[in-house]
């Protein structure tokens, strides 16, 4: 049987959790879904205590994990950014080749550290502006290290659209953790 937890809602956009199992503990394999423009999209797929300690870190070190973004990042393009970064790792490109993938001391791209979900086709990014804790829900091209096409790349590169990008408050992130503590058997 299909559980459903609403996790955020308003008119544009809702966003939930989905398991199945009737009893629940921490190896239960959970999905968090965004539903937005009559379209499902699948954000997190994995056990609920992995979700747990990724939402109870941004909970307990909320200044140190949701960071205002650096203003060397295109947050507009952060998704385009992410999937160029993974493209030129499959593709052994020397990272230096982009100045626009601007790396850390590890030559680590500068935009992961706003990445909080990857799934399969979406990365889930999250971090302030004005002050305001954001989400931010991109495509991500599933096929860089299996089966990898340039051809299908391009056309990715060229149809990418960004998902959606709306505000949250830390207690939307207590709201699911709560859910999920009392949840566990």
């Amino acid at each position: 049987m299909l559980n459903e937890f609403t996790w955020i809602k308003n008119k544009d956009y809702t966003v939930v959790l989905k398991y199945i199992d009737s009893e629940i503990d921490y190896y239960t394999n959970v999905k968090i879904c965004a539903i937005y423009l009559g379209k499902q999209y699948e954000i997190f797929n994995d056990n609920l205590l992995y979700l747990k300690n990724i939402i109870k870190n941004y909970i307990e070190n909320i200044d140190n994990y949701i960071v205002d973004i650096n203003s060397k990042i295109d947050i507009e393009n952060i998704g385009l950014l992410q999937n160029k970064y993974y493209y030129c790792i499959s593709q052994e490109i020397p990272l230096s080749k982009y100045s626009e993938l601007i790396l850390d001391d590890n030559q680590e791209w500068i935009g992961l550290k706003y990445s909080c979900f990857e799934a399969k086709k979406f990365s889930t990014w999250l971090y302030k502006r004005d002050n305001k804790i954001n989400i931010k829900i991109t495509p991500l091209f599933d096929n860089y290290f299996y089966e990898f096409s340039i051809i299908e790349y391009k056309k990715f590169v060229k149809n990418y659209r960004d998902i959606m990008d709306f505000e949250i408050t830390e207690l939307d992130l207590i709201h699911l953790y709560n859910f999920i503590d009392k949840t566990y058997i």
